[in-house]
């Protein structure tokens, strides 16, 4: 059976002009990860587009403008696959259309503020309180200054800084936590709705890690200990409040094994369906290994639609263990 791929690209309505909706494009591209701040998608238009024939485009379109993108097969365009805002309309032909999630203009936004002892929640209440929801570890990171800056810069401090990765999914600002429990479950038989994949099974046993694991205490300074074997994959683990090397050790130690597990790494290919963006679970199965049977993070997902048809290309992170 023959699905017909289908799209809905929305420009809201604004002051300027009246709503703009598109259904034929060359392609579109939805780049999405759980490391990225900002979510991405870039709109390839073809030539003749009627809703352009009688003005330019870039007095239609402009930076700022709202977004919405929707795909599908046969006409089902349930799933919103990308909403934020277009940051670039190209003067090129083929015109590309650049967007990024609505967190993009949050980034950009000026602050300035001190605190003695940076308690998360806080923080992002300040950074996105009234325009988005949130979710945040609780966690105190000590003294953190901002002069004259852009709420940008606070988010790559948390990242670089103290390892907390920040993302947006949906309505929510996820700051510390990579398990949203509200996460949908995106379902890949191996032998059956897989395009290809480069995953490599692998036994807890032949996993060799190092794990370099840093602890800021309350008054913002840093303990470090590392862990695992010196000749494994690094990996980097970040904690807070932990105020002793030997503490810092022993559960480092516990985490360390959790990186140790019977499972996949890697990604696959898969179409359009079934939906799966950054952060979902993924459940693996497969009918010639069923023991291999597991649930992951998916760590990035990358949208194609145009010519080649409709896939996602998933990475996955590791294991789901929330």
């Amino acid at each position: 059976m023959t699905l017909a791929m289908c799209c809905h690209i929305t420009f809201p309505a604004n002051d300027r002009r009246g709503i703009i909706e598109l259904r034929q494009v060359s392609s579109v591209e939805v780049s999405s990860s759980i490391q990225d701040v900002c979510q991405s998608a870039t709109i390839t238009l073809p030539r003749n587009i009627p809703a352009f024939l009688n003005s330019e485009l870039k007095q239609l379109i402009r930076r700022g403008d709202e977004v919405s993108i929707s795909l599908g097969y046969d006409g089902d365009l349930r799933v919103v696959e990308f909403s934020g805002l277009a940051t670039r309309v190209g003067a090129d032909v083929p015109v590309m259309i650049e967007c990024k999630d609505r967190l993009w203009k949050v980034l950009q936004e000026p602050f300035h503020k001190a605190y003695k002892n940076a308690w998360i929640p806080e923080l992002l209440e300040d950074l996105v309180g009234g325009k988005l929801l949130y979710e945040a570890i609780d966690a105190r990171v000590g003294p953190l200054r901002v002069v004259k800056g852009k709420k940008g810069d606070v988010f790559k401090a948390l990242k670089d800084e103290f390892g907390l990765v920040t993302y947006l999914k949906g309505d929510t600002v996820f700051c510390g936590v990579l398990f949203d429990a509200n996460a949908r479950t995106a379902t890949y038989a191996l032998e059956r709705n897989v395009k290809s994949s480069d995953l490599v099974y692998r036994t807890a046993d032949e996993v060799s890690l190092k794990v370099t694991a840093t602890s800021i205490k309350k008054d913002g300074s840093k303990i470090e200990a590392v862990v695992g074997d010196p000749e494994g994959e690094t990996r980097t683990l970040n904690y807070y409040g932990i105020t002793s090397k030997e503490e810092l050790e022993k559960i480092a130690k516990v985490d360390l094994e959790k990186f140790k597990f019977d499972g996949y790494e890697g990604g696959l290919k898969g179409f359009g369906l079934p939906v799966c963006q950054h952060g979902d679970k993924v459940q693996l199965t497969s009918s010639d290994h069923p023991e291999r049977d597991g649930l992951y993070l998916a760590e990035s997902v990358t949208v194609s639609f145009g010519p080649d048809g409709f896939q996602r290309d998933i990475k996955l992170a590791q294991q789901w263990t929330a």
